[in-house]
């Protein structure tokens, strides 16, 4: 895989919740910038809840329908915020839906004076970010907003209606995510892609690691379709995104751009899995051990090439 070179990030900006906040949404030309905003994390160190509620406070005091950068930024920040900070701030995103159904109406499609956001980009960047807290609570947070499991017995017996969960939030996340990577010239824009990028790809590795679960070829059956969408949706993403330096940079290191653009047989793997004889067995193909549909996480990540 191609070596990924790292961002040049501005200072940490300091100071109290309002003021970061202030910066990281301001209309300025310079972009939202992620690498910038460790000093807001570190008062989620004191306390969680009393950190993300003075966030939103923070965003309420934004001219978010005046100004549809503005606003991006801020919901930029708040995706970002939901990776990066402790679960507490996806459950107050949570509670903070209103405010979310409030950005989600001042900037629909064809919405005057919206700029270079006039197709409604705003608007489906709320309405994304409503759906994604609603998926994380139906879940019981299971997983959280990076998609790292944190109740993965959850999960089992309701793996397809979860999968369709994520299946409904990648497809919305692509629509989002291409139209932004669509516009080259808008650093702001490219900006945000990244965040919904990242979250795609995480996304996906879940949707690897939760099929892996499931040995069974009948069960798997129940999967494929939604398992295929889901695959399909992040192609289109990350292959996309992979063309776009100024996204890549902005990426980890161990992020996977670079998925097949057919999606893997997961009922034939289940199958052919199944008809190797036992390691050990004295069997003629003794030893068979299907690689796992989320191990090209890993791989590509060995194959990163440090600067």
């Amino acid at each position: 895989a191609k070596a990924r070179k790292g961002s040049a990030p501005m200072p940490n900006v300091g100071g109290s919740i309002e003021s970061i906040v202030g910066f990281a949404t301001s209309d300025v030309e310079q972009p939202f910038d992620p690498a910038s905003l460790g000093g807001l994390l570190s008062h989620f160190q004191n306390d969680e809840q009393e950190a993300s509620q003075a966030v939103f406070k923070a965003l309420f005091k934004q001219p978010l329908s005046a100004d549809p950068v503005t606003a991006f930024k801020a919901l930029s920040l708040v995706l970002w915020l939901m990776h990066e900070s402790p679960m507490a701030f996806l459950d107050v995103s949570l509670k903070h839906d209103k405010f979310l159904e409030w950005v989600q109406g001042c900037w629909a499609a064809g919405t005057d004076n919206a700029g270079d956001f006039s197709e409604g980009e705003v608007s489906l960047f709320a309405a994304f970010l409503r759906m994604k807290t609603r998926f994380h609570h139906r879940c019981q947070f299971s997983w959280n907003a990076r998609f790292d499991a944190v109740n993965p017995g959850f999960f089992a017996g309701r793996e397809r209606k979860v999968l369709q969960g994520v299946e409904e939030l990648v497809d919305t996340a692509q629509e989002l995510a291409l139209a932004l990577l669509d516009s080259k010239g808008s650093s702001t824009k490219l900006q945000g892609a990244a965040v919904l990028v990242l979250e795609v790809a995480r996304a996906y590795e879940a949707v690897c690691a939760l099929v892996d679960t499931v040995e069974k070829p009948r069960a798997r059956e129940k999967l494929a379709e939604v398992y295929s969408n889901c695959h399909n949706h992040a192609y289109s993403v990350l292959s996309c995104a992979s063309g776009i330096e100024e996204v890549v940079e902005q990426l980890p290191r161990d992020l996977v751009l670079d998925i097949p653009r057919n999606p893997p047989d997961i009922v034939g793997l289940a199958m052919y899995k199944n008809m190797q004889p036992a390691a050990g067995g004295g069997g003629g193909g003794g030893g068979f051990q299907e690689e796992p549909l989320g191990g090209f996480a890993q791989q590509e990540a060995n194959n990163v090439v440090a600067d």
